[in-house]
């Protein structure tokens, strides 16, 4: 995983990391809300626009339309933003020196 440091943390060293709130908050409205609204137009426009007698068929296929267009949005807006320096964790502190990644790489308590 890549961080900034602004601490100058060592490798070896056991050390706390950060996410800004705001690009969390963020990217969980676009993953869980932006699909679901999609789909609901989908839906909506599927219908409006159905033949006689076929207005199920077209909603579910204006949904789903919308659920994969949607999906290719959102991917597209990861691949944007992955390398953000605004988006980045952050080592918040150091919590032990030199101690091994390898022997802290699963607390007991999660």
């Amino acid at each position: 995983m890549e961080v900034r440091d602004p601490v100058g943390a060592s490798v070896g060293d056991e050390v706390q990391i950060g996410i800004p709130p705001g690009p969390v908050v963020w990217a969980s409205v676009v993953v869980y809300v932006f699909p679901v609204v999609g789909m609901l137009l989908g839906a909506a426009l599927g219908l409006h626009y159905a033949p006689e007698g076929h207005g199920d068929e077209a909603a579910a296929i204006g949904c789903f339309g919308a659920l994969a267009l949607c999906f290719a949005v959102i991917w597209v807006y990861d691949r944007t933003q992955k390398h953000r320096k605004d988006r980045t964790p952050v080592v918040v502190r150091v919590l032990a020196p030199g101690s091994s990644a390898s022997q802290n790489a699963c607390p007991d308590d999660l």
